[in-house]
């Protein structure tokens, strides 16, 4: 027994230490890409002069705004982990919570590769008119995440509802972070809309919006990687 509990003590001070050394890992890459996103767009307005095309191949998809293009997919391998890794959880541990959330990184992953909100809220945006420097478009993929966002808070609490302390405790972890990937998401987003006309702040609130979100989804990737699923 005191063997066992031994071998456990070291496999969790592993872990913590792997999730430290992942998290750094991740954000090197993240602002590499954020770095690297800003001299591309600086470029591109001529306010600097950088070989782009002689360092990078494929230089137009190495922005962390270009749909499909390097940082894109880089974000789609994190999605797809922190689903997996939830969803193992709940397979180990049998505690709908952890399926709820699999659930719903599951979706951001669909929804990134297919461009899901976007096409339904273009699709609908005849329900709106442009009106303080937002386009109807915005107000519809506005609607279709808050229709959404509303749908999985429901699961979670259902999911909260019939959990135990622990598993309680890594919830509201994961709901600020959820909350921090709304806030770059939404709120830097419709910022960047409304200052589209301004090339200097559109780049700012576009690199805070898409960087936001990569850093914020590589915190979450860390800390999922350090549940403890052996309690």
């Amino acid at each position: 027994m005191k063997q066992f509990s031994a071998t456990g003590i070291k496999w969790q001070k592993y872990i913590r230490y792997f999730s430290l050394k992942l998290v750094i890992l991740l954000l090197i890459v993240d602002l590499l890409f954020i770095f690297w996103c800003g001299i591309y767009w600086l470029t591109d307005l001529k306010l600097i002069n950088f070989p782009m095309s002689k360092i990078f191949m494929h230089k137009d998809l190495l922005p962390i705004t270009e749909d499909q293009g390097y940082p894109e997919v880089f974000q789609y391998i994190k999605e797809l982990w922190i689903a997996l890794l939830l969803g193992l959880g709940y397979w180990q541990r049998k505690q709908p919570l952890f399926l709820t959330w699999s659930l719903l990184f599951g979706y951001f992953l669909i929804d990134d590769a297919l461009i899901i909100h976007e096409k339904i809220g273009s699709e609908i945006s005849y329900l709106f008119t442009d009106s303080f420097g937002l386009r109807s478009n915005d107000y519809g993929e506005v609607l279709v995440s808050t229709v959404v966002g509303v749908f999985f808070l429901i699961l979670i609490n259902w999911g909260y509802s019939q959990s135990r302390s622990i598993e309680r405790k890594y919830c509201k972890f994961l709901i600020l972070f959820l909350f921090a990937l709304a806030f770059t998401g939404i709120i830097f987003d419709l910022m960047h809309v409304m200052f589209l006309d301004n090339q200097y702040l559109d780049l700012i609130f576009a690199l805070l919006e898409d960087g936001g979100e990569h850093i914020v989804m590589s915190f979450i990737l860390a800390f999922v990687y350090k549940i403890d699923w052996q309690y």
